[in-house]
């Protein structure tokens, strides 16, 4: 009804309270609680008047009383109320005493959107993976890591083989069954602080920080075969994996090690695919 109705707030607080007019009081009264933003009014440490949108949102106030006294120091709100969050703007008016009026705005629906478009920058849709958005930021995160802890840092790629021939014979649904299935396999061979990305069409990158290179190799060797042994409902053909292992060496750039690791990976496609090509530091 007003738009910045935060600015006329405590006079309609005080036409409530301390206008002894009948009238004048019930108009004021009806003002508040014909106001779309949460009106609540607290007074040592209760609430003295909550209105009527207050109150279709939390027809038992006193159970976010705790919320609301936190409310003085913050700018957002988040509160949980039968098993729903609300994500509120707080304004916050100090009244004649110690009382003092919260205006909650809000904001839920559009948090929402902004953190489902947040998580579409970041996240591929498909997969569920990272797509290349943060990956120069996450690497060099992950590079201070290695270099900090004294450990190892591989760039891994993978390509699922003929994966075009995958969707032209059996169809783009069957196709997208194919990555989704094997992103899955993937994302689930490393921990979970293990960044795996979405790079192209059917290409993925993991960027690792191990203590243990050989290790690693063994694991991807176990991850390869077990997609080979895969079969998916549909597609009477193997589908396979072909991994090129990159090693972080000295004065490496993001994009000089997964230039390298792409290398790496295309070897093992120019070898005949399903199989892993490792490159260490002595290698171009």
């Amino acid at each position: 009804m007003f738009k910045e109705i935060w600015i006329i707030l405590p006079f309609l607080i005080l036409g409530v309270f301390w206008i002894k007019e009948k009238k004048r009081s019930t108009f004021y009264l009806n003002l508040l609680n014909s106001l779309e933003d949460l009106i609540v009014v607290i007074q040592k440490g209760k609430i003295k008047f909550a209105n009527e949108t207050f109150l279709s949102y939390f027809p038992s106030p006193v159970c976010i009383l705790p919320f609301l006294l936190q409310a003085s120091k913050k700018t957002l709100l988040k509160i949980e109320y039968e098993k729903k969050e609300f994500i509120f703007k707080v304004k916050l008016h100090p009244l004649p005493g110690k009382d003092y009026a919260i205006i909650l705005i809000d904001l839920t629906e559009t948090y929402k959107r902004q953190e489902s478009l947040k998580k579409l920058a970041i996240k591929d849709p498909l997969t569920g993976l990272y797509n290349r958005y943060l990956l120069e930021k996450i690497a060099l995160e992950k590079i201070e890591e290695a270099e900090l802890l004294g450990d190892f840092l591989l760039f891994v790629m993978f390509d699922i083989d003929h994966f075009k021939e995958i969707n032209d014979f059996y169809g783009h649904d069957k196709g997208d069954e194919v990555l989704v299935e094997v992103a899955k396999m993937i994302r689930q061979s490393f921990r979970a602080t293990d960044p795996i990305f979405r790079v192209g069409g059917e290409e993925f990158l993991a960027i690792l920080v191990t203590s243990n290179i050989q290790k690693i190799l063994d694991l991807l060797e176990h991850l390869r075969q077990r997609v080979e042994k895969r079969r998916f409902e549909g597609i009477d053909r193997k589908v396979t994996l072909s991994i090129g292992v990159a090693k972080y060496k000295k004065g490496d750039t993001v994009q000089t090690l997964y230039k390298r690791a792409d290398k790496a990976l295309y070897r093992s496609k120019n070898l005949g695919r399903n199989q892993i090509t490792y490159i260490g530091e002595e290698d171009g």
